[in-house]
């Protein structure tokens, strides 16, 4: 935008408006005859070209006002929170939880990301999971948390979901991760691929709000490389799940790195995922 034509902004013009307002992302007047405009254009010098050069002028002109300034449009884009798309609330919007899942773990790094739009993550989350005709959600990522083994999370991906992961908060503070790695019916369990090793990996998830905004964080705590037998019971592996911080939210990804095949499908299954 910056040099090419300035662009126009939602907020009304007003001449004392900084003298009387909060100054981190003011949102103008509440009415005006002018809109604020930004960044310069073609016909100005360089030093002008700038997203805090400021200008106005009356919101209905759609040309380059006086033959020159080269006043030009407005760029747009609809705010969805992480929590809608989840919640699928948005009518008609298409998501993908695998983007989901990997926007959240963009986030690692030593570095906060000042004012994203991603609010406090509703676990769990799967990048995938197998939809069933009948009932859409009977395979979804709930089902490695609701305590019953007749009930499954499966992987959604055309082949055994290599890469596949599922997230999930930590509440407690545990010694082991308990994972039933496969369907956990009987008639099932060998019909579906089976976990044969997996990465479980824990996180911080940090949310700040300093006087200049609200930033967020992810922070990579430990990781584990999980080797699983081909029996039809829970596995238990040591971890060290820290202390809970109450400004602090943890939680672990599991990635699927290896199964054992299944039978019939080519669907990879966790009946159970547990912290104790």
């Amino acid at each position: 935008m910056t040099g090419n034509v300035w662009e126009w902004c939602f907020d009304w013009h007003g001449s004392d408006y900084y003298s009387t307002t909060f100054l981190v992302d003011p949102e103008g007047p509440g009415s005006g005859s002018y809109r604020v405009l930004r960044g310069g254009s073609w016909s100005f010098i360089t030093i002008n070209l700038r997203v805090a050069g400021r200008n106005w002028y009356y919101p209905d002109v759609a040309y380059s006002a006086f033959g020159y300034y080269g006043y030009g449009f407005r760029v747009v884009v609809s705010a969805f929170s992480l929590q809608q798309i989840l919640s699928n609330s948005l009518s008609g919007f298409q998501y993908d939880n695998s983007q989901l899942l990997n926007a959240l773990l963009a986030l690692e790094g030593d570095d906060f990301h000042s004012n994203v739009l991603i609010p406090k993550p509703d676990f769990p989350i799967a990048a995938s999971f197998l939809k069933d005709d009948n009932n859409p959600l009977r395979y979804n990522e709930e089902k490695a948390f609701d305590n019953d083994l007749l009930t499954s999370w499966v992987e959604g991906v055309e082949g055994p979901g290599i890469g596949e992961k599922i997230a999930f908060a930590i509440e407690q503070v545990g010694d082991y991760i308990s994972i039933f790695p496969g369907y956990g019916e009987d008639r099932y369990y060998l019909q579906n691929n089976r976990l044969k090793n997996a990465v479980f990996t824990v996180y911080a998830y940090i949310y700040q709000i300093p006087q200049a905004g609200y930033s967020y964080g992810v922070e990579k705590i430990a990781s584990w490389d999980l080797e699983f037998d081909d029996s039809q019971s829970f596995q238990d592996f040591p971890v060290t799940i820290p202390e809970m911080d109450s400004e602090i939210i943890y939680f672990g990804v599991l990635e699927i790195r290896e199964v054992y095949p299944g039978t019939r499908w080519d669907d990879t299954c966790i009946a159970e995922i547990r912290i104790r």
